[in-house]
């Protein structure tokens, strides 16, 4: 009897054993897999945990008279963007970027809802706004400094000139002809995260790939400022006085055919284009 028990204690035991040992034959092997043949898909996760590409915006190129005085110009303004996956409240961030931004908080949510890993929420706002993003801090959510397009001289060459899109592309005028020497080419930075993951706390990391944006060219028109704010003014006030519906003057140099100045009317500002009905801006 007691040499049965032995015996049954004994099998208990080797079986115990035998598990154990196959655990840890287990254990190792998939140490194993993970080390070698998963090692790459671990380090992109781990990757994606603290890295984070951000675009890099170039300026777009001046448009200038013959002296050089400018005609259109950017000023400094603020882009928001979006990390969605940082994202811990959607239809908090978005009611809040709707209160700040303007647009409807359903925009926004339709927005955030993209896969991309980044989304552009709005180009080119006030630097007050982006203020008042900053201060609040919702998490994934960056801003970036940026430029605004503007025309210091308001209607003046407004036909000539032209204007662009909220997206930097040119719709009409040089802005639109001269587009590609315009816009530039944007770059991109891959910035490390902190701790927490905020995309209000990325910072550079001198081994971390850059590539920096290439600023748009200046185009320097035959155009006077000065000749042309003069036809434009007696232009307008001639159709005033004869009642006429519209008219147009052109100004040029008989000695080489540039042109000096070249107007129309009615013209627009292209400060604010949506105010003025299409055919305001063609010549």
């Amino acid at each position: 009897m007691k040499q049965r028990e032995d015996n049954r204690f004994h099998w208990r035991l080797a079986v115990l054993n035998v598990a154990a040992f196959l655990f840890f034959v287990l254990l190792i092997a998939r140490l194993g897999y993970i080390q070698f043949l998963e090692k790459e898909s671990l380090e992109v996760i781990a990757e994606r945990q603290y890295k984070c590409e951000v675009k890099l915006f170039p300026q777009r190129g001046l448009v200038l008279d013959r002296q050089l005085r400018p005609l259109a110009m950017n000023v400094p303004a603020v882009s928001v963007l979006a990390y969605p996956e940082l994202i811990t409240d959607p239809l908090k961030t978005s009611r809040v970027l709707s209160q700040v931004l303007g647009r409807s908080a359903s925009h926004y949510s339709l927005r955030l809802q993209n896969p991309s890993r980044v989304v552009t929420l709005a180009w080119n706002v006030s630097r007050e706004q982006g203020e008042r993003l900053a201060a609040i801090g919702l998490p994934g959510i960056e801003l970036q400094e940026s430029w605004s397009r503007r025309y210091p001289r308001g209607r003046v060459g407004s036909q000539i000139l032209g204007f662009i899109d909220v997206d930097g592309n040119g719709l009409s005028g040089i802005e639109k002809s001269c587009d590609a020497l315009l816009r530039g080419k944007a770059g991109k930075a891959i910035l490390q995260k902190t701790a927490s993951g905020g995309t209000s706390q990325l910072f550079e990391r001198p081994e971390y790939p850059k590539l920096p944006p290439v600023d748009g060219s200046d185009v320097v028109l035959t155009l006077d400022y000065f000749y042309q704010s003069i036809i434009e003014r007696n232009l307008s006030q001639t159709i005033v006085e004869t009642q006429a519906e519209s008219g147009a003057v052109v100004v040029m140099d008989p000695t080489n055919g540039e042109i000096l100045a070249m107007a129309s009317e009615p013209n627009f500002d292209p400060n604010s284009p949506s105010d003025f009905h299409p055919s305001a801006q063609r010549m």
